[in-house]
């Protein structure tokens, strides 16, 4: 894609967030989203599983599909390329919006591919995702063809990265199969993550104060690892801290050992309807860990939300990018009521 499509795009699902009468379907036609596949797949395919990071990050938990959360995030930390971010997973499933949400992270790693990098987290599996919303939300929306792509860039996703070479940031956490994580094969990215091995380790496993190093989790799938488990992982790889999400916090982050070996960043308010705040970390080049949080907004509030889009978005004038925001639209296109009941209803069981 050219780079005035991509603004286009980003553009649309911006203001379609806002605009709640002219949606993210009616904005977008499915064709740029399938080229929008395309370049990202051909982005990540050029990261190792393992990414090593240096510089001033900001780090994204859980969003589960809350476009207004991502946004307000956004606005709020600064947007790329003068902020840069790292996002641990969880980008779908359970929130209205997740893809606006994925669709955006897309675009903005396209744009800015050195200022965006985006780990899997365990509902970027199609086995998952088929099953807590992300599907019924895409046929509602799309069609079968538009989620399976989605979930096959899901497979080029990185497991892991390491910040300034002392901080390990990934979705879930370690397990007994985690060990040196210089002997882990950079190169792979397996496509289902299952059974017994480092990566369900990574994308599954919570910290938890248990009697044994490694228990398996009430999840069905990783394990639960405790303060000594975590100790030896973080010396023999030189590490300092363990940054992950993988688990709701009431007030956006949380250190479950009571110091600064683990951190959980959460960062989506009112999660199914708790009414928890968020958070993101902010990890500088001077090896600092700051944070910044985000109250709990009502959804009265929520549907007043205003976008605030970049300053290199706003200052964009050609004439390719304003004939691209026109023929980027689907605005005639509506949806069948009884698609619209069947996803609203299959939302609402979930919540």
């Amino acid at each position: 894609m050219e780079t005035y499509e991509i603004d286009a795009l980003i553009h649309n699902i911006l203001t379609s967030v806002e605009n709640k009468s002219h949606p993210f379907q009616n904005s977008v036609q499915v064709e740029m989203l399938y080229s929008l596949i395309e370049q990202t797949k051909g982005e990540l395919f050029e990261e190792d599983s393992i990414l090593h990071l240096d510089g001033d990050f900001y780090v994204v938990g859980d969003i589960h599909g809350n476009a207004n959360d991502l946004i307000r995030i956004l606005q709020t930390c600064g947007y790329p390329p003068d902020k840069k971010y790292l996002f641990l997973g969880d980008y779908v499933d359970r929130g209205n919006n997740s893809l606006e949400v994925i669709c955006l992270l897309f675009a903005l790693k396209c744009r800015y591919p050195n200022c965006v990098y985006l780990l899997r987290g365990n509902h970027e599996i199609e086995r998952i995702s088929n099953t807590y919303g992300f599907y019924d939300e895409a046929m509602y929306k799309f069609n079968q063809t538009l989620y399976n792509e989605i979930t096959d860039t899901f497979n080029f996703l990185p497991f892991a990265a390491i910040v300034n070479k002392n901080i390990f940031c990934v979705h879930g956490g370690i397990g007994p199969h985690v060990d040196l994580i210089d002997s882990i094969s950079l190169d792979e990215k397996p496509d289902d993550i299952i059974g017994e091995n480092v990566y369900v380790d990574f994308l599954w496993s919570d910290p938890k104060n248990v009697p044994l190093d490694f228990i398996q989790s009430k999840r069905g799938s990783g394990y639960y690892f405790n303060s000594n488990a975590l100790s030896r992982f973080l010396e023999k790889n030189n590490f300092k801290t363990l940054i992950r999400s993988h688990e709701m916090c009431k007030d956006g982050m949380h250190r479950p050992f009571n110091d600064d070996k683990c951190i959980t960043v959460f960062s989506n308010t009112d999660y199914c309807g708790r009414k928890n705040h968020a958070a993101v970390a902010f990890l500088s080049k001077d090896k600092e860990i700051e944070f910044k949080k985000f109250k709990y907004i009502s959804p009265k509030e929520n549907n007043t939300f205003h976008v605030i889009l970049p300053n290199w978005l706003m200052d964009v004038k050609s004439t390719k990018f304003l004939d691209s925001l026109t023929h980027s639209t689907n605005s005639d296109m509506e949806s069948p009521d009884a698609n619209e009941i069947e996803y609203h209803n299959s939302l609402s069981l979930l919540l």
